[in-house]
């Protein structure tokens, strides 16, 4: 391999495109790591825990996490292909651009000049879109909003009993998927057998309980936690930005466990 590099260095054009390509690289990894100025690393964070599940945590993650920085490249170059796959299918389904197309070099130009606009709309959806999720973000963070203690009671499925454990009074959990603190354990957990559901030979199905079997006996849990957020038009916010509801299921973690619980209620604190 080195030697083929060796090679294609003595070659003036090859050495011309090589440098011109390491030149580019290098601006876009520079590109990438520099923030646009003046937006705040708080707000930016706050972005990142909203956006958590939505298209934005999935751009983020194809631009290696300058979208959730808001670098200088925050969209890397998914713009630019997003819009010439568009076109090049279009070609394929609309006579007018398959002229075009086929047309030699002023074709190509005018599809190149479609490509732009398609681009510029694709970049206007996404700053609409991050800039109405950014304005509720930077609302919570302004004070507009009062944090208040509320307790989420919740519930957990089928564990072992050992797990039970990890679940007392002052023990801190965050959520899995963003690592944004939710809250910490307050009052003793309920912890009953598991129930299962089977069906009997005529075909009913029947509840049932997990047969006990000491430490490894598989166990429902009903637990409280008590986080800071506020009530929102649509909702309960945690933090400000994560949306909380009765029958949410959530992955959270602990320094110990690992948990999927169900949110069955949420009422604030007197």
């Amino acid at each position: 391999m080195f030697q083929t590099l060796k090679n294609a260095w003595k070659v003036p054009e090859l050495k011309s495109k090589l440098l011109f390509t390491l030149v580019i690289v290098i601006l876009y990894r520079i590109g990438s790591v520099l923030p646009v100025p003046y937006v705040s690393a708080d707000v930016m964070n706050s972005f990142n825990q909203a956006a958590a599940g939505s298209i934005f945590q999935y751009m983020n993650l194809l631009s290696g996490e300058a979208f959730g920085r808001a670098t200088l490249f925050a969209l890397s170059v998914s713009p630019y292909i997003t819009a010439s796959i568009v076109v090049q299918l279009l070609t394929i389904a609309l006579p007018p651009l398959e002229k075009l197309a086929k047309s030699g070099e002023e074709g190509k130009k005018k599809l190149n000049a479609i490509d732009w606009f398609i681009i510029i709309a694709l970049l206007l959806c996404v700053a609409g879109a991050a800039l109405r999720t950014f304005i509720g973000t930077d609302n919570a963070l302004s004070g507009s909003v009062t944090m208040e203690k509320h307790v989420v009671f919740f519930k957990v499925e089928n564990i072992r009993n050992s797990s039970t454990e990890y679940l007392t009074p002052g023990e801190t959990f965050y959520i899995d998927s963003t690592g944004q603190y939710l809250g910490e354990i307050t009052g003793n957990a309920t912890v009953t057998p598991a129930v299962y559901m089977f069906e009997d030979v005529s075909g009913k199905y029947v509840q049932a309980y997990a047969p006990e079997n000491g430490d490894a006996t598989r166990v429902d849990v009903m637990g409280t936690l008590i986080v800071d957020g506020y009530m929102s038009e649509n909702g309960f916010l945690l933090n400000g930005t994560t949306s909380l509801a009765p029958g949410k299921e959530i992955t959270i973690r602990s320094n110990f466990i690992q948990l999927k619980i169900t949110v069955t209620e949420i009422v604030k604190m007197s």
